[in-house]
């Protein structure tokens, strides 16, 4: 009960800090951008992967109008260069967003910020890790079933069925798994300074759980008490992304407070 209670406390102190007030509007955003840019590659190169199983398991397991919107992107499509060209622009505009990450890393961890060609690589680093990350969330689950339906078609029998329910068994806690590493690697090198990865495996555990949990409760509000379309009309699926990419934000910005919390708790009981 006394844990509980010191969590509680915890998190409505982390909640009060003046950066849960300008980062995860800033993460959202781009976030965003991310998305956009990442989700156009299927229109161009991952035509033959985009099928009605995929699109079914993105519509059931992702708010209907973030899946509308990405359903759209993936099917896109445009010419090489171009393309490639709005891509890595894209990444190098929501690079900012993981720069805005280290620098609230540093004011949590209490370490000087420093403006770097040092920082900013590691910045688009953690952009191509974050993009990883909303894959893994997204894609991932869909993709195993995908490449067993095209082995099974090459070559049917007992063996794919086994492998079928195996992968059917194993592929969400496998999400879970890849997501919950992903974020580790994002705040154990976000502080410009060396923080051990052992101190980020509650603020890691918090925010992986809340955006599985997040993500599933906002699908079942939308699907059942969708609002969003009357206020907003055409731009509703748009308004449901952002505000879906701005929990996950929130979010993620908590687990790296509570990350910096357990840091300096540590340190204390060490002097």
């Amino acid at each position: 009960m006394k844990r509980a209670k010191n969590l509680l406390n915890s998190i409505l102190k982390i909640i009060k800090l003046e950066e849960m007030r300008i980062l995860p509007g800033q993460l959202a955003f781009f976030m965003v951008l991310s998305i956009f840019a990442i989700f156009p590659i299927f229109g161009v190169i991952g035509s033959n992967f985009i099928s009605n199983e995929l699109i079914s398991l993105m519509e059931s397991s992702l708010p209907s109008g973030v899946s509308a919107v990405l359903v759209s992107l993936m099917s896109v499509s445009s010419s090489g260069l171009s393309i490639f060209m709005f891509i890595v622009f894209s990444i190098y505009i929501a690079s900012n967003g993981c720069e805005a990450m280290i620098i609230t890393s540093n004011v949590l961890y209490k370490i000087k910020n420093t403006i770097s060609l040092r920082q900013s690589i590691k910045a688009i680093i953690m952009t191509a890790i974050l993009i990883s990350l909303i894959l893994f969330i997204v894609i991932v689950p869909a993709c195993g079933d995908l490449i067993i339906d095209a082995i099974e078609k090459l070559s049917p029998g007992k063996v794919i069925e086994t492998v079928r329910i195996i992968f059917n068994l194993l592929k969400y806690p496998l999400s879970f798994i890849l997501i919950f590493i992903d974020l580790k690697i994002l705040y154990t090198i976000a502080p410009n300074a060396k923080i051990p990865s052992r101190y980020n495996n509650y603020g890691t555990l918090f925010t992986t759980v809340l955006w599985i949990i997040i993500t599933r409760v906002y699908a079942i509000y939308l699907n059942n008490f969708n609002t969003y379309d009357i206020f907003y009309g055409s731009m509703g699926n748009v308004v449901m992304m952002l505000f879906w990419m701005y929990l996950l934000a929130y979010v993620f910005t908590m687990g790296l407070a509570i990350n910096s919390e357990v840091y300096f708790k540590s340190q204390e009981s060490v002097k």
